[in-house]
């Protein structure tokens, strides 16, 4: 039987902020290594990511300054590309061996509460507050489907395989969608509290829910059924990921 670790990331934010800018947005590399903290001022609007070390205390590159407050980010799978989601719904890529933006796809109407990579890291997944979730070849600037809703969504994230992803909402519904067209593969409902973040191991076999109430639950991704929930700490679970 494989070990699972399971790594979280709470609503605390890094002591060393600067007085007079918020701290709202926290993404966590693949390796664990890096975290990056996304933060407005709240007089003149601008707003930042600022990357830390994977123990988000060190700055290991200068601020990435963007023209809207950040809501949400992703990491590609390698690590070679950053994805950060805006109150605007554009999406802002990077590239994380020189921090240069390359390219600003918009694909929310509304902003923008959850992003992910596909595993090819060539599409790109966003979900926003209107419960629109849309696919997208962010290298073309080109959607390739859209699904609305009309409940809030507030996470997405890719199977392993490449062949559906999970998106979560506010209400503490989860759904499971085709990538190719976003017809819908199956649901299930979170537990307790919607859930603020989304994780798959990486044989696809089981997914991970950070909620609002600071419980992380395990769940069987085929069946949908619960195997274990915990609840630690008093803190939102803000960003999930596994190393198994």
């Amino acid at each position: 039987m494989s070990a699972l670790l399971v790594f979280t990331l709470l609503c605390a934010w890094p002591q060393d902020t600067p007085e007079g800018w918020v701290s709202h947005t926290v993404i966590l590399s693949p390796d664990l290594e890096t975290v990056v903290f996304g933060r407005f001022h709240n007089e003149d609007g601008k707003s930042e990511l600022v990357v830390h070390s994977g123990r988000g205390t060190n700055r290991i590159s200068q601020s990435l300054n963007h023209r809207s407050i950040m809501r949400a980010g992703a990491f590609t799978a390698d690590g070679k590309l950053l994805a950060a989601g805006d109150y605007a719904g554009i999406t802002s890529i990077w590239t994380t061996n020189d921090w240069n933006r390359i390219a600003e796809p918009k694909t929310q109407k509304s902003w923008t509460t959850g992003i992910a990579f596909a595993p090819d890291s060539k599409t790109v997944a966003t979900v926003g507050s209107d419960g629109t979730v849309v696919m997208a070849d962010w290298e073309a600037n080109k959607e390739l489907w859209r699904k609305e809703s009309e409940a809030h969504a507030t996470c997405v994230s890719f199977s392993p395989d490449g062949e559906s992803l999970a998106v979560g909402y506010a209400s503490g519904r989860i759904e499971v969608l085709a990538i190719k067209d976003g017809t819908e593969l199956g649901a299930f409902v979170a537990d307790s509290s919607f859930p603020m973040s989304l994780a798959y191991t990486a044989n696809g076999r089981r997914v991970i829910l950070g909620c609002w109430n600071s419980i992380v639950a395990l769940r069987d991704a085929e069946h949908r059924e619960l195997i274990v929930a915990t609840k630690q700490h008093s803190k939102r679970v803000r960003a999930t990921a596994v190393s198994s």
